[in-house]
C-alpha cells in the first residue's frame, strides 16, 4: 500500500465520519425532534456521503486500472456510482418527504438486487485469463486436468 493510497483512504474515511457525526444532534433539549434535526442537516449529510462514495470509487478505479483482471469491473463501478448519484442527489435536495422516501427506498432496493446478482452470478473471465485445458492429460502430467477424457 502506498502512502498516497493510504492518505486518500483517510480522506474518504474522514468524510464519512463527518457525515455520520451530523446525523444526530450533539445536544438534545426538551421539545427537540430528531426529524427536525434530520431535515435541517439532510443536504450536507447526503452531500458528504456522495463525495465520500465518489472519492472511494475513483480510488478503486485507479487501483483497478493497473490490473487487467480487475479492469473489467471499472465499467460496473462507474454505472453503480452513476445510479447512486442519480438517486441520492435529488433525495438530498428535495423537501418532499414522499419523494425522499421513494428515492432512498429505490436506492436500497437496487443495492440489495445488485448484491444478490453479484452473489449468484459467476465472475466473468478476462480473455486470456483462464489456463487452457490440455486435450491429453498425460502431456502436462495431469496437472491441469486430472479427469480422463471420455
Amino acid at each position: 500500500m502506498s502512502y498516497g493510497l493510504f492518505a486518500a483512504s483517510m480522506v474518504v474515511a474522514l468524510t464519512y465520519f463527518i457525515a455520520c457525526s451530523l446525523v444526530f444532534p450533539h445536544q438534545i433539549e426538551d421539545g427537540d425532534r430528531l426529524d427536525d434535526h434530520f431535515w435541517a442537516n439532510k443536504r450536507i449529510v447526503l452531500g458528504l456521503m456522495i463525495v465520500a462514495t465518489v472519492l472511494g470509487c475513483v480510488i478503486n478505479i485507479i487501483g483497478n486500472l493497473g490490473d487487467a483482471a480487475r479492469r473489467i469491473h471499472v465499467f460496473d463501478q462507474v454505472i453503480s456510482i452513476f445510479i447512486y448519484c442519480l438517486l441520492i442527489a435529488p433525495a438530498a435536495l428535495t423537501r418532499r418527504k414522499w419523494l425522499f422516501a421513494a428515492l432512498i427506498g429505490l436506492h436500497m432496493f437496487l443495492y440489495v438486487v445488485e448484491g444478490a446478482v453479484t452473489a449468484f452470478l459467476p465472475e466473468p473471465q478476462v480473455l486470456g485469463d483462464a489456463a487452457p485445458i490440455s486435450p491429453n492429460p498425460a502431456s502436462d502430467g495431469g496437472a491441469r486436468n486430472s479427469q480422463p477424457l471420455a
